[in-house]
């Protein structure tokens, strides 16, 4: 059911129930769905081609056991997509865009090609009035959940900060200062675009000895 308030819950409920039945026959598979999978996107990453292939075959398997047929498959390998529907793949963006097909999830987009996260940003129009709700509303619209542009996102919470210090309405036009600093911000906007980071964090070839360490606070 679309347009309700379970309907998030219904679908991942869904999705949940139908790895626990076939779990124990789709190992791997089920780790995708339950610890790869946001909403409807699947992000997994295997070593090779032929697990690649195997992961595309054994999924299929598992949504068809739901009634359901995914769609959309990007690889950054040029074989995997050989063996899959040319219907159900990513089709090429066009030769204006000059570049590979490229997949976007939570604000972030992947360049299959070079294998690598960017991103897409939409700056306003040149008549966009600067006041704080609709600075508000499009610093909103950069995903940022990996914390890749940090640096350039804090940014922007902290003229939102002196906005509210400011103690100005929603609509209110922004003061001469903090006018020049938020349009010091869109105008650098676009530069994101040109921020590639790869994908695959270890060196190509055997991995001898790996080791993660968090930092937290309490």
């Amino acid at each position: 059911m679309f347009g309700v308030n379970a309907s998030p819950y219904l679908a991942q409920s869904v999705a949940q129930h139908n790895v626990k039945m076939h779990c124990s026959e789709l190992n791997r598979t089920a780790e995708t769905v339950c610890k790869s999978t946001y909403m409807d996107d699947s992000l997994d990453s295997v070593e090779t081609v032929k697990e690649a292939i195997k992961l595309h075959h054994d999924l299929t398997t598992l949504w068809t056991r739901a009634g359901m047929t995914r769609k959309t498959w990007l690889s950054n390998s040029e074989e995997v997509p050989k063996v899959i529907p040319k219907d159900c793949c990513v089709s090429n963006p066009g030769l204006e865009a000059q570049v590979m097909p490229v997949i976007k999830t939570l604000g972030i987009s992947w360049e299959s090609n070079s294998d690598t996260f960017t991103f897409v940003v939409h700056p306003p129009q040149h008549d966009f009035h600067l006041t704080k709700r609709p600075f508000l509303g499009r610093a909103s619209t950069l995903n940022n959940p990996l914390g890749l542009v940090s640096p350039f996102t804090v940014r922007a919470r902290m003229k939102l900060q002196a906005m509210w210090t400011a103690g100005l309405a929603w609509d209110e036009k922004l003061p001469t200062a903090l006018a020049k600093t938020a349009s010091t911000w869109f105008r650098e906007l676009p530069d994101l675009s040109k921020v590639k980071i790869p994908r695959l964090l270890k060196e190509p070839g055997h991995v001898t000895d790996s080791q993660l360490h968090i930092f937290t606070d309490a």
